[in-house]
């Protein structure tokens, strides 16, 4: 097999029926077969002999070979046995590579980061459109990375770079301001795969910041954005009673202190607005 025509339609076709595999939905497999939305992939994640790229749901290896050529050490993820298989057996001869046959949403990256001495990790995926906000979320938290390059549908990219008051704003959208900068780099027409999902995809790519928010206590400030949102068309005060555990005289005066109007609402409000009110909150819970 010419290994520059692994993203093909017609090789994707031809290893499916080899491998006697079809396309599974529940897993979300729509196999990349552009060279060019490949090429622009791969650019975005730009490998590194010094870090490690991780590639989540590999699938037939289409991007795993354009980034193994960079030379860099890359670790496949891939929760379909057979596809996991095809992946050994292609990249056998690559000492670069490593296949490993696992669930995103349970794997130990801090396990398998730590067994490859580089501090430096990119994290790189073609995500199921039915996990996109589960495993995006997941990702964020439970993985040492410099950068995230993430596919999905175009309207799950909008929001979750959503700013206030924009459509889609919510949790996960402040969860990405507050650990990165994300941004929209180009979209991918449904034709790009195989088989064609029924709508129009997005790349986005999230770095991590240089010098992290400083915060005093990060789990208190999701856990006021999470009760915000919990009831989004109310008020600010309003939702706050209801899915915050807190006096409602202490909330308003965490919120005058914090400077905020309890009447706005949890789709108004930006990030540091937020940090302002938390650290109002611990303020009023440590007198």
């Amino acid at each position: 097999m010419d290994e520059k025509q692994i993203g093909s339609i017609s090789v994707t076709r031809s290893l499916l029926a080899a491998k006697k595999m079809t396309p599974n939905k529940k897993l979300g497999q729509n196999f990349l077969v552009d060279g060019e939305v490949l090429q622009k992939i791969a650019a975005a994640v730009n490998p590194q002999k010094g870090e490690l790229i991780i590639e989540i749901g590999a699938g037939l290896g289409a991007l795993s070979q354009v980034l193994a050529q960079s030379g860099a050490p890359l670790l496949l993820l891939e929760i379909d046995a057979g596809a996991a298989a095809h992946l050994s057996e292609y990249f056998k001869d690559k000492p670069n590579v490593k296949v490993v046959c696992a669930d995103a949403l349970s794997f130990d990256f801090a396990a398998a980061q730590a067994a490859y001495a580089y501090t430096a990790c990119k994290l790189v995926s073609n995500l199921p459109y039915h996990l996109t906000s589960q495993l995006t979320e997941r990702l964020l938290r439970v993985a040492d990375w410099s950068q995230l390059v993430l596919m999905m549908q175009k309207e799950a990219a909008e929001r979750l770079l959503a700013q206030p008051d924009q459509r889609g704003y919510g949790p996960l959208s402040l969860e990405i301001a507050y650990r990165g900068e994300a941004e929209l780099l180009f979209k991918v027409a449904s034709g790009s795969f195989y088989p064609p999902p029924a709508v129009t995809s997005a790349v986005i790519r999230i770095s991590k910041r240089a010098y992290p928010l400083k915060i005093a206590d990060e789990k208190l400030l999701f856990s006021l954005i999470k009760a915000a949102f919990a009831l989004k068309r109310k008020t600010l005060f309003n939702s706050l009673s209801a899915n915050f555990k807190m006096d409602k005289k202490q909330l308003q005066a965490a919120l005058q202190q914090a400077g905020l109007d309890g009447r706005r609402r949890a789709e108004n409000l930006a990030l540091p607005e937020y940090i302002a009110l938390s650290e109002a909150v611990l303020a009023g819970q440590q007198q």
